[in-house]
């Protein structure tokens, strides 16, 4: 530990860098309540106290100090009655504690590396303006006009074993010498009645109150203000709210200033961006910034990019409330805190519809839908030609029509005519009714059942156009009645037998087809028609849908 006498002031020689800008506070915590044997009263924060800092600039004739030894006094105080008691004892040792509080790492005690430790024991002197005290001053000199704005942590120490360990000690304070020169001139009871000698009292502790001149860089636009020590900056440009410092560290222009340089200080004004985006991703001058984020800028214009996700398109864009449109990027000055909103709307189709053919369209068609939107209805009974812009659409098992909406299109039904029908029709039972088939011996007899058997596929074919049911004609060209019975009605595609029932009246709109001898089949009379020595022929010569 290194015990200095507190004329001594060496330990500023090897300081380097001060960068505290802490003022010096009072702490109300008290002291530790221990009683030293023989004390008469305890130690506590009221007996054993900081009493503030001093500069000393002035010799006792009033004139500056002109050899260097300008300083700042360090004031402890003691109760009168506590230092009485224990003075005389040669083990009772004061010191007073100091150290640059940059260099601190955690609280100033007595064993702190590198703290300068001046000892006070004989220097104890009944308080000019309370004799219930008395006071020590440590007295740090030779300070470079550099370190003026440096704040000085200090505190009080007893010992009660010659200086091995500590008993006793107060809080901790900080003092600048900027600091104690400027509430020295500025104490109304230290002003001098001679106006020339104010005046130079005042002029020599100006010598020790740094004044910065502040650079307010908002954009490339600068503006300079010079700002005494431990005042606030009044003339910062308006809208901004976050400053930055050469160190990138920020700078809080609603409090004092109490760098500890007296260079020009640079400040830079930042934005605070916040982005409010939905269904779209937002970029400034190429920074990404997500939806609800906000990001500090430095000032300036900036490009800011906005881009809607898959099938979306931005439908607004606006900065601070200032609508730029459905666009998607703008040129901005950004010179103070801002806020980015977009949107991104999802594409939307119109679909029209063309249906000259007079379909019975069961469904919404023609309209403005949503981008990939599926759209479907069904048609009446019939053949038709479904095209969305040219491209055929076919209907499902249930008999919908189904198209995705990709852009503007027109959804266009014709009708077929009676020989697009036909044909269409060979080329279904062509595809689905090669295994329909008419099976059983004495088809029509009032005795014995026939059977026409229809494949469903056939059946469920044509249940996509709206048909629900399948009649056959089947004929022999004999004179007997009972030879021109008819099996018709035929639903669902079940195997249907029927005996005696007369042909369905059908209306024009029905299709008629004659396959003749495509469907014909071979049967032999039994039972009844024995008395027939021929084979008897018959021909299923009629299809019809309905």
């Amino acid at each position: 530990m290194r015990k200095l006498k507190l004329n001594v002031c060496l330990f500023f020689a090897s300081l380097m860098f001060f960068t505290a800008f802490v003022f010096g506070v009072w702490f109300a915590v008290p002291s530790l309540q221990v009683l030293a044997e023989g004390n008469i009263v305890a130690f506590s924060c009221e007996t054993y106290k900081l009493a503030g800092a001093s500069i000393r600039v002035f010799e006792k004739n009033g004139e500056p100090i002109q050899d260097g030894k300008t300083g700042i006094r360090f004031h402890v105080l003691m109760d009168a009655n506590l230092y009485a008691e224990n003075k005389d004892n040669p083990d009772f040792k004061t010191y007073t504690v100091i150290m640059p509080t940059y260099l601190l790492s955690g609280d100033l005690t007595y064993e702190t590396k590198n703290a300068l430790v001046l000892e006070t024991t004989d220097v104890w002197k009944t308080h000019s303006k309370d004799v219930a005290y008395v006071e020590s001053v440590a007295y740090v000199y030779g300070v470079p006009s550099a370190q003026y704005a440096t704040e000085i942590a200090y505190r009080g120490v007893v010992s009660f074993d010659g200086g091995k360990t500590i008993s006793q000690q107060t809080e901790t304070a900080t003092r600048s010498i900027a600091y104690v020169a400027k509430a020295a001139r500025d104490d109304a009871n230290a002003v001098l009645t001679d106006a020339n000698a104010e005046q130079v009292r005042v002029n020599t502790l100006n010598a020790y109150i740094p004044k910065y001149n502040l650079v307010y860089n908002v954009g490339g636009q600068k503006t300079t203000e010079t700002v005494e020590y431990a005042s606030v900056p009044t003339k910062a440009p308006q809208g901004v709210t976050i400053w930055k410092n050469a160190n990138n560290e920020n700078v809080d222009l609603n409090k004092k200033i109490t760098e500890n340089t007296t260079k020009e200080i640079v400040l830079t004004a930042y934005a605070s961006i916040k982005v409010n985006a939905s269904n779209a991703s937002t970029k400034v001058g190429g920074v990404l910034i997500e939806n609800g984020a906000s990001v500090e800028m430095q000032c300036g214009t900036y490009t800011i990019n906005v881009a809607p996700v898959t099938n979306y398109y931005i439908s607004s864009l606006s900065v601070n409330g200032n609508a730029y449109g459905a666009v998607n990027s703008c040129s901005v000055s950004i010179m103070g805190d801002t806020t980015i909103s977009a949107l991104g709307s999802i594409i939307r189709y119109n679909i029209a519809l063309d249906n000259t053919a007079g379909a019975t369209v069961n469904g919404s068609i023609a309209g403005t839908y949503d981008i990939n939107t599926k759209c479907s209805f069904t048609l009446g009974k019939g053949f038709y030609d479904v095209t969305i812009d040219g491209k055929t659409i076919s209907p499902s098992a249930n008999g919908q029509y189904v198209f995705t909406v990709t852009g503007n299109s027109t959804l266009k039904i014709v009708r077929l005519t009676d020989a697009q029908t036909k044909s269409k029709l060979l080329n279904i039972i062509a595809t689905y009714g090669t295994n329909l088939s008419v099976s059983g011996e004495n088809l029509v007899s009032p005795a014995d059942k026939g059977t026409i058997k229809i494949p469903q596929e056939l059946f469920d074919e044509l249940k996509k156009y709206g048909y629900t049911t399948i009649t056959f004609d089947i004929d022999k060209p004999q004179k007997s009645e009972l030879y021109k019975k008819r099996i018709q009605n035929v639903t669902d595609g079940k195997t249907v037998a029927e005996i005696g029932i007369l042909k369905k009246n059908l209306s024009v709109a029905n299709v008629s087809i004659s396959k003749g001898t495509t469907f014909e089949a071979q049967y032999k009379s039994l039972g009844s028609w024995g008395n027939e020595s021929v084979g008897v022929r018959w021909t299923l010569s009629n299809i019809r849908f309905s």
